[in-house]
């Protein structure tokens, strides 16, 4: 069920794409129908684990006949009998197990086409749809073809329309919804294809295609002619009746004028209207007892009946769309919740908010309370990251995803957290003020708290061995902890993780190690690690020693916004380190208030909203009247910095302003008009620098005017400062006046010259900024590198590379003093006290005695007779390339392209020469690695100057498909489309980490007939 699980990471970044939820509810209606009925055994026919047996698809072969899937093979339900095959599927005629070396068989959708005789299988790992017979006497389906275009990426679901002529498929990893014409049965014709992110369920309806995505948690209605999307609907939230879905994963007719959806993570069915797609009924939910659903991630709908596949339940469900009861459930655990009080279930959704299980149990972690959720644990107050839970094959995890989350509680120093579809239990354990994370594991899924119960269909888990031993096992560790405090690895493993109980991990000690190593990485983790590692063999290390070493990791690992939940806590539980006033003392505690006599809408308060780490909510006032509120620090301190993160690019503040209140006085420490903020990665942010003489340790942020709904809606306010006094005044003047010396200082410590190229600088990883001065020659850009070093930081910057209409080029560097842009020239030693642009519009004001003391082969780069001149210009706000580039010849084992062009070798993309570049008639470069950590896939393309239409031209793709690995296990898995050429694209992988092998597909190139050109590939 790998796509089940939704990081946070994504989750945040995909929310910020909607448009802010309208407060009128939609007149969605909640029925609650029997969803029991009669219970039959599955009859199994074949040897297996029956654990794995969790359908995500149903088909209909005949009235008695349906045909479903898990991922992994193709069952066959006989619904009269209870009685399940397992189909073989045949490459042949004569009947060869299908091969799967050279086909990938990854069944996730079935349709079987009555009027085809054939049944289709999106086949999601092979990016094709599969055409099968179907033997039904012998179980075995017989390869007939398959459909495969560029669009066929990662096929969830299929749908074939009655006469047969019509395919239209789901592709999740493609995000598109793809239409065919089949000529005949095997035969086919791709008609349009249209981007829907995440693709996942689709049907025909009449002459409309429906389909949801997960991108953005909506049903979409297509024009089957076109393709063109005429209407969709649909946020992330979990209450149908603000049109909310979280993983809605089908879609499928119910009549001829409703379809019905299935969401896997609500657990809910709804129900419709086709020509509105507004909700008109939904009913199920997931939660304990067959009473409720459990993943529901398919529904089918045959004439009168409807069946419903509950995944993680392991049961099918048949029953009367009339009534919507059910008649009967076909399930694999016996009896029916025995000892289960009706009266104390519940639906899972209603308790959650959206991802964050607000109405649950709270949990305390090293002296802060986080609220549990999916995959993550969240802190109550934002005070401390958000964890994130073991993910599947590490130290802490050997089942699946832990998704939605729940908590037994013990007692005061011992919680039992589970997520409901994974077999692993995490004891959380306190003893004398150290934490301990020791996992244990269940016979299987689908257990859940019911009144501080663990319980499933079998009956109540008895949790009291496992508890015992647990507190049994840290009782050990503490034997062995050594005088200074450290506890060794190979202590750890002999105690938690090498055991003949079965309810406990056991790994041989060198598969431990290799979890072991892979749990720290963070940066700070890593150094840990590192450090750890040798003071554990060297018995004169000292307790003080082992104390800095954890005070070091938790210093910076609170202050990331997310941290795996297995470092955080294991640093402590090897070092034993307690005293965390040592940590975060010097750490800034905000709380929020809305100001007197204002009205916020409930749950989207600044009290409720900014107190938390993530980013995925945001405050909503009434009006702009409303549109205040108050910050409290728990200290007071010189503010210097604001950082606001707007709701989104159009919705964001314009006027507004921050008073510094101290003894019932206000001070004005902003007064911003006509803001407009930066836009990065999707979110629009401004960042303010104050000075101020006064320290305050309360606030009020009031906004005047916004853009869009003219209200406040944003994200993230945070305020920075400094304890120690500035003098404020003193700093004004010294600002300018020090960047003019550095400015001086830049000019005269190196002379103009050829400089030292970037690309042979980093190859080695070394500093740029060394090697510019090893050689005390640069050209301007190192001039304006070596100012940009000397800042640190400390004040806003922009870079320019200006160019004028007779080819003269040039670096300077704006900064930004007093709230004005000056702009700098460190090789030619003078500054500007204006900002670019001023320099450009009013360039016959420069005062004509700038100039004076250049010399004469450089002064057509100065003043007006250069600024005058420009005819284009290249602004950057970070000196990122500048960081090394890991894609060189000490981290290449090969690469390799098709069709690669004679002298325009994939060499050409890592040897730093501008005068090469690649080219292929091929469409992939395939590059295997030393193992190296990366997080970002930096391009550049093609281009040349069209003298004709005085334009640059650039030759880049059009589509790209990045697919990384390690150890062969596929890491990240990525489409990127580009709507217009571009000379440099960074490709941010969705997850980081260590890469030994990178995949790199490209479909179509701008201003360019067939060639595959790149100028140059980088790794970070």
């Amino acid at each position: 069920m790998k796509k089940i699980i939704v990081t946070l990471v994504t989750f945040i970044s995909l929310i910020l794409l909607f448009d802010i939820c309208s407060w009128a509810q939609n007149n969605a209606k909640k029925i609650n129908p029997n969803l029991i009925g009669k219970l039959i055994d599955y009859n199994f026919h074949y040897p297996d684990d029956y654990e794995s047996f969790r359908p995500v698809t149903i088909t209909k072969y005949n009235d008695e006949l349906y045909l479903t899937a898990n991922y992994t093979d193709v069952f066959l339900l006989n619904t009269s009998t209870g009685d399940v095959y397992k189909f073989i599927a045949q490459s042949d005629k004569k009947k060869k197990v299908l091969d799967e070396s050279k086909l990938t068989f990854v069944p996730t959708g079935l349709f079987y086409s009555k009027a085809n005789k054939k049944l289709y299988i999106a086949n999601y790992k092979g990016n094709n749809i599969l055409i099968f017979n179907v033997d039904i006497k012998n179980k075995t389906l017989l390869y007939a073809g398959e459909i495969k275009t560029k669009h066929t990426i990662g096929p969830e679901n299929v749908y074939v329309t009655s006469n047969g002529k019509v395919l239209a498929a789901a592709c999740y990893d493609g995000s598109a919804v793809t239409l065919f014409k089949l000529l005949s049965p095997t035969k086919y014709k791709e008609v349009w294809s249209t981007k829907i992110g995440q693709a996942h369920g689709v049907s025909i309806l009449d002459n409309k295609v429906y389909a949801t995505g997960l991108t953005k948690r909506k049903i979409y209605m297509l024009n089957m002619q076109t393709g063109k999307i005429e209407k969709s609907i649909g946020n992330i939230d979990s209450n149908p009746k603000n049109d909310g879905f979280l993983w809605p994963t089908c879609v499928y007719p119910l009549n001829k004028t409703h379809i019905v959806v299935s969401d896997a993570h609500t657990g809910y069915i709804y129900i419709l209207n086709k020509d509105t797609l507004e909700i008109e009924k939904y009913f199920g939910g997931n939660g304990p007892t067959y009473k409720y659903l459990h993943m529901p991630y398919a529904i089918l709908i045959d004439g009168n009946r409807y069946l419903i596949a509950s995944s993680f339940q392991l049961r099918i469900i048949l029953g009367n769309i009339k009534t919507w009861n059910a008649k009967k459930s076909f399930v694999y655990h016996g009896k029916y919740w025995r000892n289960t009080d009706p009266k104390k279930v519940y639906n899972l959704i209603e308790q959650y908010s959206i991802y964050n299980y607000k109405k649950g149990p709270k949990i305390n972690i090293l002296g802060h309370k986080y609220t549990l959720g999916f995959g993550h644990l969240y802190p109550v107050k934002n005070d401390f990251p958000i964890l994130r839970l073991p993910n599947i094959k590490t130290l802490n995890n050997d089942s699946s995803y832990f998704y939605f989350t729940d908590s037994i509680y013990i007692d005061k120093n011992y919680r039992i957290i589970f997520s409901q579809k994974n077999r692993v239990l995490l004891s959380l354990v306190e003893n004398g003020g150290i934490y301990y994370l020791v996992p244990s594991k269940l016979d299987s899924i689908d257990y859940w708290n019911i009144d501080n119960k663990l319980v499933n269909s079998k009956g109540y888990y008895n949790l009291g061995n496992i508890v015992k031993d647990t507190i049994k096992k840290i009782n050990n560790l503490k034997e062995n902890r050594l005088s200074n405090g450290l506890l060794t690895s190979r202590d750890l493993y002999n105690v938690i993780y090498n055991n003949k109980k079965r309810y406990f991990f056991s790994y041989n000690y060198k598969s431990f190690y290799k979890r072991f190593l892979e749990v720290f990485k963070s940066k700070e983790g890593i150094e840990f690690l590192s450090k750890y590692l040798k003071y554990e063999k060297n018995k004169n290390i000292s307790k003080k020693d082992v104390m800095q070493l954890a005070i070091n990791y938790y210093k910076k690992a609170i202050k990331r916004n997310y941290v795996d939940m297995s470092e955080f806590i294991l640093v402590q539980t090897l070092t034993g380190f307690k005293d965390f006033n040592k940590v975060y003392n010097d750490k800034l505690h905000f709380s929020y208030l809305k100001c007197k006599n204002t009205h916020y809408y409930a749950g989207y308060e600044p009290g409720t909203v900014l107190t938390t780490p993530s980013i995925n909510d945001y405050t909503s006032p009434f009006t702009i009247k409303d549109s205040c509120f108050d910050i409290k620090t728990n200290k007071a301190v010189y503010p210097m910095k604001v950082k606001i993160i707007w709701y989104s690019p159009t919705l964001y503040g314009v006027d507004f302003q921050l008073y510094g209140i101290k003894d019932g006085e206000k001070y004005l420490l902003l007064n911003i008009k006509n803001n407009k903020p930066i836009i990065k990665n999707g979110l629009a942010i401004n960042d303010f620098i104050i000075n101020s003489n006064i320290k305050f340790d309360f606030y009020e942020f009031k906004a005047l005017k916004a853009h869009g709904q003219n209200r406040l809606l944003l994200r993230e306010f945070k305020i920075d400062g400094k304890i120690v006094k500035c003098n404020t005044t003193k700093n004004k003047k010294l600002i300018l006046k020090n960047i003019i010396q550095m400015n001086k200082k830049i000019h005269n410590l190196i002379k103009y010259g050829n400089g030292k190229n970037y690309y042979e600088s980093i190859k080695n990883g070394a500093d740029y900024r060394k090697e510019i001065l090893k050689t005390r020659n640069g050209h301007c850009g190192n001039y304006i590198y070596l100012l940009y070093r000397e800042l640190k930081g400390r004040i806003p910057w922009r870079g320019y590379d200006l160019k004028t209409w007779d080819n003269r080029i040039h670096s300077v560097l704006e900064i930004k003093i007093k709230n004005k842009w000056k702009t700098f020239d460190p090789t030619l030693g003078i500054w500007y006290n204006y900002s670019l642009y001023e320099l450009i519009e009013n360039s016959s004001k420069i005062d004509k005695n700038i100039c004076k003391n250049v010399v004469n082969k450089f002064k057509g780069y100065c003043g007006s007779n250069f600024f005058g001149a420009i005819s284009k210009f290249r602004s950057y706000i970070t000196f990122e390339d500048y960081e090394p580039n890991k894609f060189n010849k000490e981290n290449i084992i090969s690469i390799k392209a098709d069709g690669e062009i004679k002298g325009y070798t994939t060499k050409a993309l890592y040897d730093g020469n501008r005068n090469t570049y690649f080219s292929s008639n091929g469409n992939n470069i395939i590059i295997k690695l030393k193992p190296i950590n990366i997080y970002k896939i930096s391009l550049e393309s093609y281009r040349y100057f069209d003298v004709k239409n005085d334009r640059e031209v650039y030759i880049s793709p059009k589509q790209i498909i990045v697919k990384t690995y390690y150890n062969d296990i596929e890491t990240n898995n990525q489409i990127i489309n580009f709507k217009k050429p571009f000379l440099y694209k960074d490709i941010f992988l969705n997850k980081e980490g260590l890469v030994d092998k990178i995949e790199i597909f490209v479909n179509g190139m701008y201003n360019s007939s067939s060639s595959f050109i790149l100028r140059s590939l980088k790794l970070f």
